[in-house]
C-alpha cells in the first residue's frame, strides 16, 4: 500500500491494475486484487467472529462510541478506535474458546461483551450493577455537603459544567442447542450536566438532566456521606466523565461492565461452531440444499401428469409412480356419475349428460395423497 498525491487531486475507484482510497486526506493505492481466496479456516472464522460482534457493537453505540475517544476527531477516527481497541481486546479470548458471548454466526446485533467504550484523561468513575441490575456510581466524601450543587460535585469528583454520561443496554438473551444470542431492545443515554450552583432541594437539582428516550431514567439517594446515582434495569454499560477545555474535550476511560445473569452458561466454543469453518466446498463436507436430511435422497411416489382429458366411451391411464411398492387408492372424489377409476388407475368415461362434465380423483400412495383433475367428453357420435 502506498500514499500519494495526483496531479487531478485525491482519487477514488480502480484501473486494471490499481485500486485508489482515500484515508484522513491522503491518497491510498494498492494492486487491485481479482481474486479472493476464502479457505475458512478456524482462524480465519474467530477473526470474522471478533469482527461481527464488534462492527454490531458500534451500530448499536455508535451515538456514544463515534465521539468518545479523546485526542480524535468525531466520526471516522473515533469509529477506527473503537473497533481496533476492542478487536485487540477480545483477540486472546476468542482463541481461548471460554465463556465469552462473541456473536454468532450472521448475528448483527449488539451481544453483553464489555466493550470499551470510551477512552481520555479524566479520572471518571466506578460504576457497578446493584441487586436489582441498575448500573450505579457511588461518591462518597468526609463531611460532604450535599445541600448544595457545589458540594454533590465534590462528593463525585466532579467539576463545575463536567457531563456525567450513563449508557446502557437492555435487552434478553437465550440459549439455543447451546448458541447464545442477545436481542436489544434499547439504548439508554442520560447525561447529567453540571450546571448548577448555590443551595439544592434535591440532589437530581444540581444537574440538567437529558435523556435519548422516554424509557432511560435516573435516581439519586443519599446517606452518610455518600450519594449514589443509578440507572433503571440493565443488561451491560458505563458511565463516561466529559469536560471541555480550551484545547477540546477530555473523556475518561470507560470499559463496559456486563451483569453476569444475562451471560450465564455462555461458550465462546458453541458460538464459534456456528460460523462455516472450512466447510464451503461440497467435496470437503460444505453445506447442501438437503444438510443431513437422509429422506431427501430416498425415492418418492408421484402423480404426473395431474390433469387428464377422457374421451367419451374412452380410457386414460393416471401416470402414477410407486417406487417403494407402497399400496395404492383411486378413488372418485367428485363426477362419480361421470367415470370410473380403477385402482390401477385407470379412468373410463360414462358420461351421459349430453354436455362436457368434470371430475376429481384422489390417487392414494402409501400415506401421499395427490388430486388429479378430469374433464370427461360428451357423446358427439349424434352430430353432423
Amino acid at each position: 500500500m502506498a500514499q500519494s498525491k495526483g496531479f487531478f487531486g485525491l482519487r477514488k475507484g480502480s484501473t486494471k491494475s490499481l485500486t485508489f482510497s482515500t484515508l484522513d486526506g491522503k491518497q491510498i493505492t494498492k494492486d487491485r486484487v481479482y481474486e479472493v481466496k476464502n479457505p475458512r479456516t478456524e482462524s480465519q472464522m474467530r477473526q470474522r467472529m471478533l469482527m461481527t460482534t464488534v462492527g454490531a457493537a458500534y451500530k448499536m453505540l455508535k451515538s456514544i462510541a463515534d465521539h468518545s475517544f479523546e485526542g480524535y476527531s468525531s466520526g471516522m477516527q473515533c469509529m477506527r478506535q473503537f473497533n481496533s481497541r476492542n478487536l485487540n481486546r477480545f483477540k486472546q479470548a476468542a482463541a481461548a474458546k471460554g465463556s465469552v458471548a462473541f456473536n454468532e454466526y450472521k448475528d448483527g446485533d449488539i451481544n453483553p461483551l464489555p466493550f470499551i467504550l470510551a477512552s481520555g484523561s479524566l479520572p471518571g468513575f466506578v460504576f457497578s450493577f446493584d441487586g436489582e441490575s441498575n448500573l450505579q456510581i457511588v461518591g462518597e466524601k468526609e463531611d460532604a455537603d450535599f445541600a448544595t450543587a457545589e458540594g454533590i460535585y465534590a462528593a463525585l469528583g466532579v467539576q463545575r459544567n463536567d457531563l456525567i454520561t450513563f449508557c446502557t443496554v437492555i435487552g434478553e438473551g437465550t440459549t439455543l442447542n447451546g448458541v447464545y444470542s442477545y436481542k436489544a431492545e434499547r439504548f439508554n443515554i442520560v447525561r447529567l450536566y453540571c450546571d448548577k450552583s448555590g443551595a439544592v432541594t434535591k440532589p437530581a437539582d444540581a444537574f440538567t438532566i437529558s435523556t435519548n428516550n422516554d424509557q432511560a431514567s435516573i435516581s439519586m439517594s443519599t446517606a452518610g456521606n455518600a450519594i449514589t446515582i443509578k440507572t433503571g434495569e440493565a443488561d451491560f454499560g458505563a458511565v463516561i466523565q466529559s469536560r471541555k477545555n480550551d484545547s477540546g474535550w477530555l473523556r475518561s476511560d470507560a470499559v463496559m461492565i456486563v451483569n453476569d445473569t444475562v451471560i450465564a452458561g455462555v461458550k465462546t466454543a458453541n458460538q464459534l461452531d456456528t460460523y462455516p469453518v472450512g466447510t464451503e466446498l461440497i467435496l470437503n463436507n460444505g453445506p447442501m440444499a438437503n444438510q443431513g436430511d437422509a429422506g431427501a435422497a430416498e425415492p418418492k411416489p408421484g402423480v404426473s401428469p395431474l390433469t387428464y382429458t377422457v374421451p367419451y366411451g374412452g380410457t386414460k391411464q393416471i401416470g402414477i409412480s410407486n417406487p417403494n411398492s407402497e399400496a395404492v387408492t383411486c378413488t372418485v372424489k367428485t363426477g362419480t356419475e361421470y367415470c370410473s377409476v380403477t385402482n390401477a388407475g385407470l379412468i373410463t368415461n360414462t358420461n351421459s349428460s349430453g354436455s362436457d362434465a368434470s371430475a376429481t380423483i384422489e390417487v392414494a400412495i402409501g400415506s401421499t395423497k395427490f388430486t388429479v383433475n378430469v374433464t370427461l367428453e360428451k357423446d358427439n357420435s349424434g352430430l353432423e
